[in-house]
Order: C-alpha cells, then sequence, then structure tokens
C-alpha cells in the first residue's frame, strides 16, 4: 500500500518510488518516509515478468493494480483505479512530503486503545504490529515461546 499511498507528489503515482538511486543521485527509495516500504521486490518481479511478455509496459500500472489486488487480498474494498499514466522518469528524495502532527504520540493498538488487554500482542504475532521492534521480536525464534506463552496468560 506504502508503494502507493505515499505518492501524493503533483505528479501522483508515476512509479518514481520504483527508480534506483546511482552514485551520484539518490532516488525517492532513500526518502525517510519511504525507508519502511516492502515490495519492492515483488514488483521487480512482476515487472520482469510482464516486460518479458509485454515490453514497455507501464510500473505504475503494476504499482497501481497490485496495491488493489493487495488491499482486497487483506480483506479491504475492491475498487477500480484508472490505469494509462507514464511512469516517472524522476526520482527525487526532495519530493516525498512527510506528513506530520504536531502530536507525536500514536495508538499502538488501534482496536482496544483504552482496554487493558492482549491485543497488542495479537496484532504483533498477526505481523500487524505499528513498531519494526515489536516485529523483530516477534519473529525472534528464541523469545517466541515466551511470547506465546505471556499472550494466553493475558487473554
Amino acid at each position: 500500500m506504502s508503494l502507493y499511498g505515499l505518492k501524493e507528489a503533483p505528479r501522483g503515482c508515476d512509479a518514481s518510488i520504483l527508480i534506483y538511486s546511482t552514485r551520484r543521485k539518490p532516488s525517492e527509495k532513500l526518502a525517510v518516509p519511504n525507508l519502511t516500504v516492502r515490495g519492492y521486490e515483488l514488483i521487480d518481479e512482476i515487472k520482469k515478468s510482464l516486460e518479458a511478455a509485454c515490453p514497455s509496459t507501464v510500473c505504475s500500472d503494476i504499482v497501481t493494480l497490485a496495491t488493489g489486488d493487495s488491499v482486497v487480498l487483506a480483506g479491504g474494498p475492491n475498487y477500480t483505479a484508472p490505469t494509462g499514466r507514464r511512469d516517472g522518469l524522476v526520482s527525487n528524495p526532495n519530493n516525498v512530503k512527510l506528513h506530520t502532527s504536531s502530536n507525536p504520540t500514536t495508538f499502538l493498538d488501534q482496536n482496544t486503545s483504552s482496554t487493558f488487554d492482549n491485543q497488542l500482542y495479537n496484532h504483533i504475532l498477526l505481523k500487524r504490529g505499528v513498531l519494526q521492534i515489536d516485529q523483530e521480536l516477534a519473529s525472534d525464534t528464541p523469545g517466541s515461546g515466551w511470547k506465546c506463552r505471556r499472550n494466553k496468560e493475558k487473554g
């Protein structure tokens, strides 16, 4: 979703986030808001297969269509998005705007933030944690037994 959603620049979703950096020119991939974006490898695989069958296919369409399919697979709504945009030829990390709030806090548990329960742990175990450190701890094998027992105790 981030590959598509972060492109609120004036040019829209032009797939410029997919352009790789060079030694002399950094790309949008290196902009702070994009450092947590996942899915580059999958888009590269799709593009490679598609390019073999249909040369000069538009990458921004791949991002648009993959985002729509991902939303549906995650249980979200099915929607139709326009395709046919030209791919971006410029990728500049300075063009990525970080939308910040004056309030530096966030709810880590969106569903039961005012209830003392184990839902935060359930979300982390389902790979829906907000913080990277939570996801790293959840995937750490030596601590996983303790985490599962602790989660069941607090249930």
